[in-house]
């Protein structure tokens, strides 16, 4: 689907409170941090402005309205931020939220894994997502020290 070295595209569907649209060939720009909906369409869908927020572009700085709506890609949708534009784009966040990685050899997305750094010890007021005994481990299931020596280190799979 990619016309030059490195483009990738993706069909994207955005759904709002007036309906959906299918898109065909949305561009991938993994140096953007959200998507971005053309604003006709995203006034078609309802899909009203909550704030505007300052985004860095070549030359300086510019504003723009963002809002929420439902994206969908190969099967993977969820409610992200997106730009109120001038093009339809898909942002960075919004492939990470999805697990979706950009392959540019291939120029296509590849599923990819969230990344999570859990809290291995307690800090005051917040609880702890995982304590010792579930972090994968040595013998005993007691946590492996980390080869940089600050705490216990998750193994990975087949890396036991």
């Amino acid at each position: 689907m990619a016309t030059h070295v490195g483009e990738v595209y993706a069909r994207m569907r955005v759904h709002g409170p007036r309906g959906s649209v299918e898109l065909e060939r949305v561009l991938v720009d993994t140096g953007a941090t959200h998507s971005m909906v053309d604003r006709t369409i995203a006034d078609r869908l309802g899909i009203p402005p909550e704030r505007r927020t300052r985004f860095a572009v070549v030359g300086g700085t510019i504003e723009f309205p963002v809002g929420l709506a439902l994206i969908e890609i190969e099967g993977q949708s969820f409610r992200v931020p997106v730009i109120l534009g001038d093009r339809n784009l898909v942002g960075l966040t919004t492939l990470e939220i999805l697990g979706f990685a950009v392959d540019p050899v291939e120029n296509k997305l590849i599923p990819k894994a969230g990344v999570l750094y859990p809290v291995t010890r307690e800090l005051p007021g917040l609880p702890t997502p995982f304590s010792a005994s579930r972090v994968a481990g040595g013998p005993c299931g007691r946590p492996r020290e980390s080869p940089l020596g600050r705490g216990p280190r998750i193994a990975a799979a087949g890396n036991r």
